[in-house]
């Protein structure tokens, strides 16, 4: 006997979940990867919110440091939004 078929011989994942009463779930690698980056994005919000919470900053310095920042990224998105709209001088002739 080779130990191909051993291994054929063997239950599969579903037919072991099946025999003791359960149902195997099927997870897409979507799904998991989804999964991972929601803990990561709430593990940056909660240690940005303890970061605050313990700055060694008054409260009202932080929120006027947060504005400035929060003024100076939507500058710097509408000068973005500005040049990726704008039409290109070196365009295709037509033909």
């Amino acid at each position: 006997m080779k130990l191909e078929d051993l291994l054929e011989a063997l239950p599969s994942k579903e037919e072991l979940a099946n025999a003791i009463g359960l149902q195997t779930k099927s997870t897409s690698r979507v799904a998991s990867t989804l999964g991972v980056f929601g803990v990561f994005g709430t593990g940056i919000m909660l240690g940005a919110g303890l970061a605050l919470l313990f700055a060694p900053k008054a409260g009202q310095q932080i929120r006027h440091d947060l504005a400035e920042k929060a003024s100076e990224l939507g500058e710097h998105l509408r000068a973005q939004t500005t040049h990726a709209t704008a039409p290109s001088t070196a365009a295709a002739p037509r033909t």
